[in-house]
């Protein structure tokens, strides 16, 4: 099995390493509520949590397993962010088959316009037409290939 995640591309490798360990924490919390304080009010919804992760983890593993993802690359041609605190709330990349407008719903590490964005959707994965592009609501995961700089 770690020979099947070591060949999977490394975004989604992290994305499948973050989701296992997070729910592998909710379960283990639960193990410690219920030792602790034998509550049901407070081991359920951690324990609901945990499992509903851990599906989600398991699904996730079982599209990457059987490829049933595509991978869509481009080149960032504006970022949209909050005014406050300038988060990035959506990307527009230049690809190959058009213009397409990603909707960013997670934080994502420094991104400039200009830098090469690679992104990882599932095949069922809805894309809608708005005016002259693409829109992109969800993704498996993302990565950022920065520019590089000449001096």
């Amino acid at each position: 099995m770690r020979e099947q995640i070591n060949q999977f591309p490394p975004a989604l490798q992290r994305q499948l390493l973050r989701s296992g360990a997070v729910s592998a924490l909710l379960l283990c919390l639960t193990l410690l509520i219920l030792l602790f304080y034998r509550d049901i009010r407070l081991w359920l919804p951690t324990l609901f949590f945990g499992a509903l992760l851990c599906a989600m983890t398991v699904t996730l593993y079982q599209t990457v397993l059987f490829q049933r993802y595509v991978v869509i690359e481009g080149q960032c041609l504006s970022i949209e962010s909050t005014v406050l605190k300038k988060r990035v709330t959506a990307l527009l990349l230049q690809t190959p088959s058009g213009l397409v407008r990603l909707s960013v719903h997670q934080r994502i590490g420094f991104v400039r316009e200009g830098d090469t964005i690679r992104l990882y959707a599932a095949e069922r994965t809805p894309v809608y037409q708005q005016e002259q592009c693409k829109v992109l609501c969800s993704f498996l995961a993302l990565e950022v290939i920065p520019q590089k700089i000449v001096s």
